[in-house]
């Protein structure tokens, strides 16, 4: 619910319509939030469970274009792109710190038009339930140096209560970068 009102109130202070690209979608519940607002989105997830069925609004809505690929290596059509928002949410857990921040994190920003977002989460090591795997990585806003003659920066953090199996009842500690190019 926080990712949304944030996404509300970057979309009504700049309501034109955007192209949006939705890293690591999942079920895709960010892509048909943007959609709702008639920007088009193009959702990118790796999902490579045969029997994972994406859901039928997903699919075929008219303002999203789903991709099956892996974030860690976007397609050449992505690349030769630019786009108003990229959203990286609840994601780059799983990848190796280094590589998202010295790689994939650059590429990622170069994929920015000349004056948009790019929106990301983290979890914060000190999170309980997730810290418990030793394969995941975890930051903290100090991970995140930008250029401030290039891009403005707000950073939000915030705990979010899930109740899910296996785990049952847990606490998230989250933080949220926007990192905005400047004009």
């Amino acid at each position: 619910m926080i990712l949304s009102k944030k996404l509300v109130i970057l979309m009504n202070n700049y309501p034109h319509p955007w192209k949006i690209l939705d890293l690591w979608a999942g079920d895709g519940r960010y892509s048909v939030f943007c959609a709702s607002y008639g920007h088009k989105v193009t959702a990118i997830d790796n999902e490579s469970k045969e029997n994972w069925l994406r859901p039928d609004y997903l699919l075929n809505h008219p303002n999203i274009s789903f991709i099956k690929w892996d974030i860690r290596e976007l397609p050449e059509n992505i690349l030769n792109e630019k786009y108003n928002i990229i959203l990286i949410f609840n994601v780059i857990v799983f990848l190796k710190k280094k590589f998202f921040l010295e790689i994939l994190l650059p590429q990622y920003l170069d994929l920015l038009d000349e004056w948009w977002t790019l929106c990301l989460t983290f979890f914060f090591a000190d999170d309980e339930d997730m810290s418990k795997n030793q394969l995941l990585s975890f930051y903290s806003f100090d991970d995140f140096m930008f250029d401030e003659k290039i891009f403005s920066v707000k950073k939000d953090e915030f705990f979010v209560k899930e109740n899910h199996e296996p785990i049952g009842e847990h606490t998230h500690h989250i933080g949220y970068i926007e990192v905005r190019r400047n004009s």
